[in-house]
């Protein structure tokens, strides 16, 4: 798939080089299965990375799970079970509390299937 259609694909608006390179690194990666850190300002699509990181991944037909908040003080007080899941995504917005940090840690020790995290996550 080009870079353009890609962008239609999913909403995507822009054409900075540093957003096609995040575009094509994500589509190289994501055949590996490996887990992917995302990092961007608030509001910028991130979770569209990890769409499109899914999509061209060996787990594209199974479900994913994105886990997102809006409020900054909404918590994640306990581990999502992955097993059917082939792909997790932690987004923003999940609160510097204690009980959250508990949680994420717990999830990322859970997790069996591979996991793409918004840096302002964790």
């Amino acid at each position: 798939m080009d870079l353009q259609a890609l962008k239609n694909k999913y909403d995507i608006i822009g054409n900075d080089p540093a957003l096609n390179e995040a575009l094509e690194t994500a589509v190289k990666f994501a055949p590996t299965g490996l887990s992917v850190l995302i990092q961007g300002e608030s509001g910028v699509g991130k979770e569209n990375v990890a769409r499109i990181i899914h999509q061209f991944s060996a787990r594209r037909q199974g479900p994913e799970a994105i886990i997102q908040f809006d409020k900054e003080e909404t918590t994640f007080s306990e581990a999502v079970d992955t097993e059917d899941f082939n792909a997790l995504g932690i987004g923003p917005g999940l609160g510097t509390s204690e009980q959250t940090a508990i949680a994420i840690i717990a999830q990322l020790r859970r997790t069996q299937c591979p996991l793409v995290a918004d840096a302002d996550a964790i």
